[in-house]
């Protein structure tokens, strides 16, 4: 193999390493995104779920807890 030939190979290693290094970090951040989006999800429908068995309507999103000082504005809906 020809000096310049030599050269030219090993001159484009430092150029793919690099960009290897950035497929990589863009393809760990796309995971990272996807994760945190089926984690989001997860977190919404074990919300759901749990309003469900306290017979709430699991898409309404006041809270379950009364504010304070006043007991009764956000209480168990069942004793009215």
């Amino acid at each position: 193999m020809g000096r310049k030939k030599q050269d030219i190979r090993l001159g484009a290693r430092p150029v793919l390493r690099w960009t290897l290094d950035v497929l990589e970090a863009q393809a760990s951040f796309t995971q990272a995104d996807s994760n945190r989006s089926q984690a989001l999800y997860v977190h919404a429908n074990a919300r759901a779920t749990l309003r469900y068995v306290m017979a709430r309507d699991p898409l309404d999103d006041t809270p379950a807890v009364a504010p304070a000082g006043d007991p009764g504005a956000a209480g168990d809906e069942r004793s009215r």
